[in-house]
């Protein structure tokens, strides 16, 4: 929850270990908890040096403004903004404000900035999570272990670093192909497919599903998902063999039948195609395939 305004107070710290091992993919540099009031305050994102990192800026209590690609945004209370760094943007406290209460997180990390890049692509740079929100009740955990000195190894920042992006997407409603609020046509058609794939299932049928003609079906699905719904059922199928492979103690012809093959001959050529093994050398190397 938002807890109450410490006004008096600035907590900035820093999570460096000596001797510690670097963790390259999910870290976190600092955190904090500041009220400022001079319009002074301004940061921009092109002067804050090479390195690649992502800033979480939640705010309890005033508002400030962000500035990227020519477009302001005001962040008010329960909202944050998703900012990356190197990025042509600047936030500041405008003159119409007279305080701006927040807490912050700075990420860094190869996969932190991959997921930060999706979250901005997908979100924006301003987005609102609510006192209840999982990360904000996460961020507020690590500002607290870090002010008391319970945050005294790098494993532990490299897990609530993770916990606190998988918060992040939790709270904003992402769904499994990384976007948010699925429409419900793609969710009663993907739960079919889910529920099927022991059996033919055709592109008419799935356009019945989600109540439209096939062409506008079609459209729709390969514009959210990225691919035809043919491909899509297609991965789906080697999703599940894979599996089954790993899993099921089935010879290879039951594994293709449940997977929606008739024909096992053509199940091990389209298995072949997607993992460069026939099921039969994967399943006895047990091999991860790239």
């Amino acid at each position: 929850m938002i807890k109450s305004s410490r006004p008096a107070t600035s907590r900035h710290f820093d999570m460096f270990f000596s001797g510690a091992p670097v963790i390259n993919h999910i870290w976190m540099l600092g955190c904090g908890h500041e009220a400022v009031t001079s319009h002074g305050y301004s940061w921009n994102g092109m002067m804050r040096g090479s390195e690649k990192i992502a800033i979480w800026q939640y705010t309890l209590s005033g508002w400030g403004m962000v500035r990227r690609a020519g477009q302001e945004y005001r962040v008010d209370p329960g909202q944050a903004f998703l900012l990356p760094v190197p990025d042509e943007h600047l936030y500041f406290l405008p003159p119409e404000s007279s305080r701006w209460e927040f807490i912050f997180l700075t990420l860094v990390g190869d996969e932190t900035t991959r997921l930060w890049g999706e979250l901005l692509a997908e979100v924006g740079p301003v987005a609102t999570f609510g006192d209840d929100a999982r990360c904000v009740n996460t961020a507020w955990e690590i500002l607290d272990l870090r002010g008391q000195e319970k945050l005294a190894s790098p494993y532990q920042v490299s897990r609530y670093t993770y916990d606190f992006l998988m918060d992040v997407f939790l709270d904003l409603k992402f769904d499994l192909q990384g976007k948010r609020d699925a429409p419900d046509f793609m969710v009663r058609v993907t739960d079919f497919c889910l529920k099927n794939l022991s059996r033919r299932i055709g592109i008419d049928e799935l356009a019945a599903i989600a109540g439209f003609s096939r062409a506008h079906f079609s459209r729709e699905f390969s514009r959210y998902m990225g691919m035809p719904p043919a491909e899509y059922l297609h991965e789906l199928r080697m999703r599940k063999a894979l599996s089954m492979l790993q899993n099921e103690l089935m010879v290879v012809k039951e594994i293709a039948f449940a997977c929606g093959f008739d024909d096992c001959s053509y199940f091990c050529k389209v298995f072949h195609h997607f993992y460069g093994k026939t099921p039969a050398a994967f399943r006895h190397g047990r091999i991860r395939p790239d």
